[in-house]
């Protein structure tokens, strides 16, 4: 019986972004024989829109679509752990955010037996190189603002589920937006210093080229490319280029404007 992978993809008014979330994540998925693997991939946004409901009426064959709106839930923090409460604990599960591209291939099913395999493993970080020459590390060992030091984050870490609904059983504090997720689980899990791998080379990258929050003043790289105007694009039968991102290698997780192309 295939053991399942959840994969929880944050979005709110970023149709063009999520879509190319979608299409490049189902491109570069890989499964194999040796661990079988269902994934499962679920949307959370805060309520119905026609743009949405175009990507709802999208195939992906490689992949289960769910779709979580946090109205019908009460908001996001009821959304999020109503969500999160009813996976198995047995399963694996993998955060994302709607401004994230995928861009090198990943076996999941490599990733989640590395996981079986380790006890002292707590996940696999995919848009992180090896560090300091070691493919495993200690995030504790590294300060908190570097990206090795994030033990948690919403954007690419594979967890065992049940670690995840531990956390969120124990921590009621609510939560508005993802970042407030990000941002209680990485204080909750660096209270313990805990094991982070890479699988050598980065397989998804932020493109942070608009905001659509004002709880925190997270940095932008455009002036251009709007939560507005990229859904105008969309609204227009445009599509993001993100297999002209297909195969880079980047310097930093996080590549701003730089391949940012509609077509």
């Amino acid at each position: 019986m295939a053991e399942t992978l959840n994969v929880v993809v944050f979005s709110k008014d970023r149709p063009l972004q999520l879509l190319g979330y979608l299409e490049s994540l189902e491109f570069n998925l890989l499964v194999t024989p040796l661990k079988p693997m269902a994934i499962n991939v679920t949307v959370v946004a805060p309520r119905p829109t026609p743009e949405y409901s175009q990507i709802m009426a999208r195939d992906f064959p490689r992949f289960e679509t769910d779709w979580w709106f946090e109205d019908a839930y009460g908001g996001f923090n009821e959304s999020v752990r109503s969500l999160i409460s009813i996976l198995h604990p047995r399963s694996y599960l993998l955060f994302g955010v709607d401004d994230c591209v995928w861009i090198n291939p990943v076996n999941v099913s490599q990733v989640c037996l590395a996981l079986d395999a380790s006890s002292r493993l707590f996940g696999t970080a995919l848009r992180l190189k090896p560090i300091d020459g070691k493919q495993v590390w200690w995030c504790n060992d590294y300060p908190i603002e570097a990206h090795h030091g994030y033990v948690f984050d919403v954007v690419d870490i594979v967890y065992r589920t049940r670690d995840i609904q531990i956390w969120m059983d124990e921590d009621r504090e609510p939560w508005d937006i993802p970042n407030d997720v990000e941002i209680a689980g990485l204080h909750y899990f660096r209270r313990v210093n805990r094991m982070l791998s890479s699988t050598g080379k980065a397989h998804v990258v932020h493109q942070e080229i608009n905001r659509v929050q004002d709880k925190y003043e997270n940095g932008v790289a455009s002036n251009y490319w709007t939560a507005e105007v990229c859904l105008e694009h969309f609204r227009n039968g445009k599509r993001l280029d993100w297999m002209r991102m297909q195969g880079i290698d980047p310097a930093h997780p996080a590549v701003g404007e730089r391949y940012m192309r509609v077509i």
